[in-house]
């Protein structure tokens, strides 16, 4: 099995615990927004007084310093539901029954725990109908979104776990039982993170649109490493409430190659016939304010995707017509982990 194959193959076994050591996720956080790129790590970091860190990296406390045990010195199969923490309270479930109604589908997993129904697509009215009811799900997948944690383990406990998935049977008549995919959302796919000591170039940040949502950073970043290159970073955007994908993704490549190599394809194909949208969409990323590249004053507006350039509103007017058919308006996007994300990883009792 290749590299790709095994990313895009791999689910962790029944109910294990994510590894994440939260005070190294915590450094290369700060050190992706506030590093300066002509310092070491060290000076970098080590001069940063605690009371000036930013909002989204808490001071160091014996809170966290549980939570850093706790993930690290898991045994991998924790004894209890009630220890089961790290995980978010939305799931994706995929390959439903094509006739199956909304009622049917809330009074199956109901059973579990209170829940409700989130569709791709909802109608603008209620259904009059049995059968506009049942064309709700034609999609073939659905996100339930459990009040509790309790709840999504609940329904894991009663799934068969084959190859390193999740099923649950429905029954589509007397004599055939179809088998959904239930895919639960773990707090360590949010970040994929390779080498924690390496120096990182914000500049070759890419932004990554139209995710497919149960797709977990590894993944994303075993298909970005075998079309571009490597990556030192990768991270999904995530909801602060239920800690659930929304769609985009940013990386930081470990060289300017790979970097021009994305950017300049634009468009990325996921080979994976499990999800609806199978093509992403890679930009050019801004973390922070970015000067113009040509007059290194005014703040950058758009992005050449011939030269690779960032260039102000008046440097893009002055710019030939050819040059400028490729001009994008780099994307600016809020992708500062939720300040509740470490909080939730320190509460887990693993």
């Amino acid at each position: 099995m290749d590299l790709l194959s095994h990313y895009l193959s791999y689910q962790a076994p029944p109910m294990s615990a994510p590894l994440i050591n939260v005070d190294h996720l915590r450094e290369l956080l700060y050190r992706l927004k506030y590093m300066n790129l002509n310092a070491t790590h060290e000076e970098t970091f080590e001069n940063v007084q605690k009371d000036s860190l930013p909002a989204f990296l808490p001071n160091h406390s014996p809170q966290f310093d549980r939570a850093e045990e706790n993930l690290l010195m898991s045994p991998g199969y924790p004894e209890s539901v009630e220890s089961l923490q790290c995980i978010s309270r939305k799931v994706f479930v995929g390959g439903l029954p094509q006739d199956i109604s909304k009622s049917s589908l809330l009074q199956k997993f109901c059973a579990y725990g209170q829940v409700r129904l989130d569709f791709p697509s909802e109608p603008t009215h209620p259904p009059r109908t049995r059968k506009a009811d049942r064309r709700l799900s034609t999609s073939g997948y659905v996100f339930l979104i459990y009040e509790t944690e309790e709840a999504v383990f609940n329904l894991l406990k009663a799934c068969s776990f084959r190859d390193g998935s999740y099923f649950l049977p429905f029954h589509e008549d007397s004599m055939n039982v179809k088998l959904a995919q239930v895919r639960p959302w773990q707090l360590a796919s949010i970040t994929y993170i390779p080498n924690i000591d390496a120096m990182i170039d914000t500049r070759l940040t890419v932004f990554i649109g139209g995710v497919p949502r149960p797709l977990t950073s590894g993944e994303l970043a075993a298909l970005l490493e075998q079309n571009y290159g490597p990556l030192l970073y990768c991270e999904i955007d995530v909801d602060p409430e239920l800690f659930y994908p929304k769609g985009a993704a940013r990386a930081v490549f470990a060289s300017y190659s790979s970097y021009v190599k994305a950017i300049r394809s634009r468009y990325l194909h996921i080979p994976n016939v499990e999800f609806n949208k199978r093509t992403v969409e890679i930009k050019p990323y801004t973390m922070d304010e970015i000067l113009c590249d040509e007059c290194l004053e005014a703040a950058a507006t758009h992005f050449c995707r011939v030269c690779m350039q960032y260039y102000c509103e008046a440097c893009s007017i002055r710019m030939d017509h050819s040059v400028g058919s490729h001009l994008d308006s780099p994307t600016e996007h809020d992708f500062d982990l939720p300040n509740n994300l470490l909080e939730r990883l320190a509460e887990c009792s693993i």
